[in-house]
């Protein structure tokens, strides 16, 4: 894979069942890009203008992908002493490829969530500036139906976004530090 693109590997992952992990919250990335998006269909709503949704979505990318580098970096520079971090998952295994028979740390899937994250939302901010910029002379050039294909899109990457910034939450939450229960003898 190009470097360039190498974030994207987190789009490759699979589970145990060798299924791709991003279709797992299709349900939830459907009713989040139709509640982004049904709005935007009403005459009058701005989304591509000045102060519209992208205009606006582009500075908070700026902001968020911030976050997200730091919490690579974090991620990556958490202490040796958290062994846990550096073992193979066991429950809810997770793999680079279907062919892979070696499944990721938690410290390796939470890394590959939090960079696919930083790429996506300083891609989207770019997109969105250029979108923003081009919009007042693409309404005059292109059909009303492409403006609506165009917010899907973009409104799919946002909310796939969304649903995997939630997973990444969870495992810097909750997951990261979880460690299988040991029996101590009472010696």
């Amino acid at each position: 894979m190009n470097i360039m693109f190498y974030p994207l590997k987190y789009l490759l992952l699979v589970d145990e069942d060798k299924k791709k992990l991003w279709p797992r919250n299709i349900i939830a990335l459907i009713v989040i890009t139709l509640l982004l998006s049904l709005p935007f269909f009403a005459n009058g709503t701005n989304y591509f203008g000045e102060k519209g949704f992208l205009d606006r979505f582009g500075a908070f990318c700026g902001v968020i992908t911030g976050f997200y580098i730091a919490a690579l970096v974090g991620i990556a520079s958490f202490s040796g002493n958290l062994s846990s971090l550096d073992h193979e998952m066991t429950e809810g295994k997770i793999f680079s490829s279907r062919n892979n028979t070696d499944g990721l740390t938690r410290r390796e899937y939470v890394s590959a969530i939090f960079g696919y994250l930083s790429f996506m939302s300083f891609f989207l901010s770019i997109v969105a500036i250029i979108l923003v910029v081009c919009a007042q002379m693409a309404q005059q050039l292109i059909p009303a139906w492409v403006s609506y294909v165009i917010i899907i899109l973009f409104n799919i990457c946002v909310s796939h976004m969304m649903v995997t910034t939630s997973h990444g939450l969870y495992y810097l939450i909750e997951r990261l530090y979880y460690q299988e229960p040991e029996l101590i003898d009472k010696e």
